[in-house]
Formats: C-alpha cells, sequence, structure tokens
C-alpha cells in the first residue's frame, strides 16, 4: 500500500507534467483506499457497539414489539405502514434482521401502501394470515384498488380480514374490480367489511365467497344490494347491514334465523325490494343475542322486527324510531346490567344529548309513543327487571301532560326516577308552577335521584313529586 506521507510533489514543467499528473492520481486513489478501510472499521466498530447495546439483548420477540407497537399502536388513518416499518427497520443491522425475519409484522396491508412495498410485503409475511384494508377516501390513487386486488389474487386462501371502502363514482367497475374477491371461497377469512359510500353497487346476483366462509365470524355490509340466502352467515357472531337492499323481510329475517351463535345484530336504513306482499314471517329465536340495534327504519318495520325476534338473552337494545308525521327521530335505549333495566331518551334536535331530552311540543305525543311501546317491550322481555328512568332538563315539562304521566305509571316496574343531569347545575323555574305539584310516581317507585340538579334539596323534590298541590 501506498503510504501518502510519503508521495512527493513533483513540479508540473515540460515533459515532467504527465508524471506528475500520474503521482497525483496515486495519492488520489491511496486516500480512497484509506478512507474506505477506515469506514469500514467504524461500521464494523458501531456493529460491535450496538450487539452489546441491551435492547439488542431481548428476545427477537420482544424486540419486534417496538416497531409493531409504534406502527399500529396508535390508529392513523393516512399512515403508510408498510413505509413505516421499512423506516425502522433501517435504524440498524440488529433490527433489520428481526424486522425482515418477522413475517407476522408484514401480514398487515393498506391501502396507501406503496405497490412495491405490497409485493415485498406479501413476499416477506411467508404463510402468515394476511389482514387487508382499502378506503378511497384515504387513498391518494383510488382506482389502486384493482391493483392492490390483483396482487392478492394469488394469496386470497390466507385473508383473515378484509375492509373495502369505496365510491362508485371514483371507480366506476368497482364490482367487477371485487368480483373475484367475493365470488371465491375464503377458508380463513374471519372478518370482511364492504361499503360502496355512493350505495350504487348490486350484489344480488353474486352468492358472497360461494357460500364457503367457515370461518367468518363478523360481516358488516353498507350500501349495497345484497343476497341474503345461503349457509354463510350460519356461523356468525356479529352482523351489521347498513343503507342494505335486501329481497324481502322474509328473506332477511330466515337468513338472521340461520344465525344461532350471533351476539350482535345491527340493522340500520334496510330497504326491501317488495314487502308489501311480504307473508308473516315465523318469530325466529336468538338464543345468546347480547345487543340489538335498530336504526332509522319506520316503526312498522320496527314493530315487525321487535315482534318477530326473540332474544331471551339479550342485556342491551338499542331502538331509533322514525315518525313521519312528527318529522322526528327519537333514539331509545334500554339496557340491563346486573338485572336492572335503564331507558335512556335522545333527541336529536337537541346538540347536547341529553335522557329524554324531548322539549319541543309536538314531542309529547311521540314520547307517549315510545313508552307505549316500552311498556310493552317491558312485560314481554323484562318482568322481573328494575327499571332505572331518566327525565332530562328539558323534559320536565311534559309531567304537565295528563296522558304521558299515565304512559308513565303503567311502568310498573320504575324503581327510581332521576331528575335533572349530573353536569348541570342550575335552579329550574318550572318548580315554582301548579303543574308540578300535580305529578305523581308511580305507586312502586322508591327514591329520586340528582334533586340537586334542578336546584332542590332531596326531600322538597320529593314532596313535589309525591304530594299534589304540596307547594315547595
Amino acid at each position: 500500500m501506498v503510504n501518502p506521507t510519503e508521495l512527493v510533489d513533483i513540479s508540473a514543467s515540460g515533459s515532467e507534467t504527465s508524471g506528475a499528473f500520474a503521482l497525483t492520481c496515486t495519492k488520489v486513489s491511496a486516500w480512497e483506499h484509506v478512507a474506505d478501510t477506515l469506514r469500514a472499521r467504524a461500521a464494523q466498530s458501531l456493529r460491535d457497539r450496538n450487539a452489546l447495546l441491551p435492547v439488542h439483548q431481548l428476545p427477537v420477540e420482544v424486540l419486534t414489539d417496538i416497531p409493531e407497537e409504534a406502527v399500529d399502536g396508535e390508529f392513523d388513518p393516512y399512515l403508510q405502514r408498510l413505509k413505516k416499518l421499512k423506516q425502522f427497520s433501517h435504524v440498524c443491522h440488529c433490527w433489520q434482521k428481526a424486522i425482515d425475519g418477522s413475517p407476522w409484522l408484514w401480514a398487515r396491508i393498506q391501502g396507501n401502501d406503496s405497490p412495491r412495498l405490497v409485493t415485498e410485503a406479501l413476499m416477506k409475511s411467508s404463510n402468515c394470515l394476511l389482514e387487508f384494508s382499502f378506503f378511497t377516501r384515504l387513498s391518494s390513487k383510488p382506482d389502486n384498488l384493482a391493483a392492490f386486488l390483483g396482487k392478492l389474487d394469488p394469496h386470497l386462501d390466507r385473508l383473515r380480514s378484509v375492509e373495502i371502502s369505496f365510491l362508485s363514482y371514483q371507480i366506476p367497475d368497482g364490482r367487477f374490480t371485487t368480483i373475484k374477491l367475493l365470488t371465491t371461497p375464503q377458508p380463513s377469512l374471519e372478518r370482511f367489511f364492504l361499503c360502496d359510500e355512493s350505495s350504487q353497487t348490486d350484489l344480488s346476483e353474486l352468492a358472497l365467497f360461494a357460500g364457503q366462509a367457515p370461518r367468518l365470524k363478523d360481516l358488516q355490509l353498507r350500501g349495497l344490494r345484497v343476497n341474503c340466502r345461503g349457509a354463510l352467515f350460519g356461523g356468525l357472531s356479529s352482523l351489521s347491514l347498513s343503507d342494505v337492499t335486501v329481497p324481502s323481510l322474509k328473506d332477511l329475517l330466515g337468513t338472521i334465523g340461520n344465525c344461532r351463535y350471533l351476539l350482535y345484530l345491527g340493522l340500520k336504513h334496510i330497504w326491501f325490494q317488495d314487502i308489501e306482499t311480504d307473508p308473516p314471517p315465523d318469530r325466529i329465536s336468538l338464543p345468546v343475542l347480547q345487543r340489538l340495534s335498530l336504526s332509522d327504519m319506520h316503526l312498522t318495520l320496527t314493530e315487525r322486527f321487535l315482534r318477530d325476534i326473540h332474544a331471551p338473552q339479550s342485556a342491551w337494545f338499542s331502538l331509533s324510531l322514525h315518525v313521519d308525521s312528527e318529522d322526528l327521530i327519537t333514539t331509545v335505549d334500554i339496557k340491563i346490567m346486573e338485572n336492572r333495566l335503564f331507558l335512556t331518551f335522545h333527541d336529536p334536535k337537541h346538540s347536547e344529548p341529553s335522557r329524554l331530552n324531548l322539549s319541543h311540543d309536538k314531542s309529547v305525543g311521540l314520547s307517549r309513543a315510545v313508552l307505549t311501546g316500552i311498556n310493552a317491550i317491558l312485560k314481554s322481555r323484562t318482568p322481573k327487571a328494575d327499571v332505572h328512568l331518566t327525565l332530562g332538563d328539558t323534559a320536565l315539562h311534559l309531567v304537565e301532560d295528563g296522558s304521558y304521566v299515565e304512559q308513565l305509571r303503567r311502568l310498573s316496574q320504575v324503581t327510581m326516577l332521576q331528575l335533572g343531569e349530573t353536569w348541570r347545575y342550575w335552579s329550574c323555574d318550572y318548580w315554582e308552577s301548579d303543574g308540578a305539584q300535580n305529578f305523581h310516581l308511580p305507586a312502586t317507585a322508591k327514591c329520586v335521584a340528582l334533586p340537586t340538579a334542578i336546584g332542590m334539596d332531596h326531600q322538597s323534590c320529593q314532596d313535589v313529586l309525591r304530594s299534589p298541590r304540596n307547594e315547595v
């Protein structure tokens, strides 16, 4: 090796110019070799030092938790997950080896990842089950859905979870883009979410997954026209349908009736191709159902669902009742916890929802109708449960309506009446009127909660409610 310190400069004169140039080139090459040697030794020393750091003494299973938590620990819909994972692998050689050697880290693929990284992830994820999500609103190139699904075609048997949300006008051939995915048997699929946000996709002629998805537990469909027939739904524990069009109510209830293991059932904005001629379906039983949510459907349909679905173990009901004549939507939450039933009424007219928040005059008739329906539910479903009923601050005027009070009294299981909200403390002038003095609690009521929220002490509040004409 040439020692640069021993090189002698040669004057550039006459015939010696070419020799001086050659010597200068030799000097440059010598220093470059020295620099390369120093860099190599420095890199090796850095690796030796990093290998002795405590974090690198951890088992690989623990070490990989660090990038996994950093990438997946905090939800960010715009995160390019694979890109961030790749950046973590560049921290050091040890991290790269651990990340590249952990297939499960590469098994979650999102629609805003680059196609190159998706290809790499499919290779590195080996035989791990895949989780795939694509949302056109979050993707810089919505039409990439076809390209992504094309890459997944050889790996359809590895899919465990699929979430796809698209807009038909952004992906005109959305139905055909997803056709192979929707018609291929899915032996490993456990969760499937498909949404057309523009509600234009017709899948009614398709048999989802050719009726073969034995491990499917969670199914969510939105904005689609679908065919609910088949054995596909038999093993579901959670079914959610929103803005979905089905052939008939009988078909829908028949499908639900086959879901003997349903724990959650959510139906919202369900449309039927033919309901007028639909014969009354047989009553269906969901023996282990825990949560039932019926939202934004006509009262007639809601009544039929409540009549035809028998769920003896249900612990939570949420009913959103749409009354066309009142042009009002009222939500009634019925919760059964530790053999105590809670009723909560909501009114969207108020920005801050409070229980039984019905302050408009036209809501009085609606609230009576709601209570009538609740009475029927209580008698048929929870004959032994205690009832906790809450009247929000803006609903106190309802006690002036005699028929409303009569319906309230028919809630024979009421054991607690709560007045006002815990997060408010202000005096209510209503209690100075004569109307309040004519209101009685149901005979079985035990106590009144939160009297201070309406600016009264506990004893005065009970006197007003229990004693007609008793003045505060």
